[in-house]
């Protein structure tokens, strides 16, 4: 296995959600691991550029 310089961030979450989650992903053809950085990048994202300005 390829060594790399990404972390892993986890979150424990209920079955129901992690289903959902899961869903939406593939509902917009993503693999889960790039769907949920897009979210994590798009729920902080404001927040950079409200400090930024």
């Amino acid at each position: 296995m390829a060594k790399t310089d990404k972390r892993l961030i986890g979150a424990r979450v209920d079955e129901e959600f992690a289903e959902r989650v899961e869903a939406a992903a593939e509902r917009d053809d993503r693999t889960l691991s790039s769907f949920v950085r897009r979210a994590l990048a798009a729920a902080i994202e404001p927040k950079q550029q409200g400090k930024a300005a």
